[in-house]
C-alpha cells in the first residue's frame, strides 16, 4: 500500500512539473495527487492500526507476565505504564494516559489471577501478534524479560510465561539464558555511566 502511495505522489510531482509545458501526464495536475493523498491516508490508517495492535500485544504480554505471580508488583506497574505510555497515541490527551492506578484496576479487572486469566491473556496475545513482525515481537519479548526482573527476582511462574509468549510468537530460547543475558546487558550499560 505504501509503494502504491509513493508511486502516486511521484506522477503527481511529475505530473505538476510537466503541467507547466504543456498540460502534464493527465491533463490534471491535482487527479493524481489526490489520487495519492486518498492512498497515502487509508496507509496511514494502516500504520495506526498496526500500531494499536503492538501496543495491544505489548499490553497483554507485560499483563500475563505481572500476573503470573499472583502479586501486582508497584515497580512493575511503574515500568509498564511508563513503557505503555512511551508507545501511545501521540494525539491522546495526556489525561488519558495510562497511570499506575489505572493500570492495577486493569489488571484487577481480569479477575482472580489464575489459569483462566493467563490464557486468557495468551488468547489475546496469539490474536494480536498473528500480523507483527519479528522486531516488534522480540522487542515485546525484551520488555517482558524486564518486568521479569524489575522486582529483583525471577519466579518461576515469570519464566513460564515469558516461554508461552516466546513460542506463540513462533520464537525458540533458553529462558534461563535469555533472561541471564538481559541482567548481563542491564549491568554492562550500568558500568559505562
Amino acid at each position: 500500500m505504501a509503494n502504491i502511495a509513493y508511486l502516486l505522489y511521484f506522477i503527481a510531482l511529475a505530473n505538476f512539473l510537466l503541467s507547466f509545458g504543456g498540460g502534464g501526464i493527465f491533463g490534471l495536475t491535482l487527479g493524481a495527487s489526490a489520487i495519492g493523498s486518498i492512498f497515502m491516508f487509508f496507509n496511514n490508517q494502516n500504520v495506526k492500526s498496526d500500531n494499536k495492535l503492538s501496543v495491544d500485544c505489548m499490553k497483554y504480554s507485560i499483563s500475563a507476565v505481572i500476573l503470573a505471580n499472583n502479586h501486582i508488583d508497584k515497580n512493575e506497574l511503574k515500568y509498564a505504564t511508563s513503557l505503555l505510555n512511551q508507545f501511545a497515541d501521540e494525539n491522546i490527551h495526556k489525561s488519558k494516559l495510562l497511570t499506575e492506578e489505572k493500570f492495577e484496576n486493569e489488571l484487577n479487572n481480569y479477575g482472580s489471577k489464575n489459569e483462566d486469566t493467563i490464557k486468557f491473556l495468551l488468547d489475546k496475545i496469539k490474536v494480536t501478534s498473528n500480523n507483527l513482525n519479528e522486531n516488534v515481537k522480540v522487542a515485546i519479548l525484551n520488555y517482558c524479560t524486564m518486568m521479569c526482573i524489575i522486582d529483583g527476582k525471577v519466579d518461576n511462574s515469570e519464566k513460564v510465561i515469558l516461554e508461552l509468549i516466546f513460542n506463540i510468537f513462533g520464537l525458540s530460547v533458553d529462558i534461563d539464558v535469555y533472561i541471564s543475558n538481559t541482567i548481563k546487558k542491564i549491568n554492562e550499560g550500568t558500568k559505562n555511566e
